[in-house]
């Protein structure tokens, strides 16, 4: 009888170091995947505002040529590749135009325009790409 008593009386003080040590790792390991997901979550956010800056230059790109290649009937690509840095973030990003433009074969008034937008983020490289077809006045 005395055997259980002390058993009671000394569960019922607190926590056992084991126990505590247990709840400590539960929670840190916890805290870990709260942490990475977070970051994870910021980097998918900061590509896909990279991305959005992508898309609206690449459409302008492209509305600008349209516009050229109308009122003169030539593309200048020379001034199609220049490199365009915009603030991000309090950060500058540069995005570099690649253009492939060729006359289409049989009919003078309309050419074929494919368009890269490049970007670097972080290690790796990111590109988007347009086509349209562009048409003289």
């Amino acid at each position: 009888m005395r055997a259980i008593r002390l058993l009671k009386d000394s569960s019922s003080r607190g926590f056992t170091f084991f126990e505590l040590m247990v709840t400590v790792a539960i929670l840190g390991c916890g805290i870990v995947f709260i942490y990475r997901s977070f970051f994870m979550s910021l980097n998918v956010i900061q590509h896909l505002s990279y991305r959005l800056y992508g898309d609206v230059l690449l459409d302008n790109k492209i509305q600008e040529l349209q516009e050229e290649f109308y009122l003169s009937g030539t593309v200048d690509e020379a001034s199609s590749l220049q490199a365009q840095t915009v603030q991000i973030n309090n950060r500058p990003i540069s995005f570099v135009f690649s253009a492939d433009i060729k006359q289409v074969a049989k009919l003078n008034d309309l050419s074929f325009v494919y368009l890269k937008i490049m970007w670097r983020e972080g290690n790796k490289n990111v590109q988007l790409s347009r086509q349209a077809y562009l048409y003289k006045k």
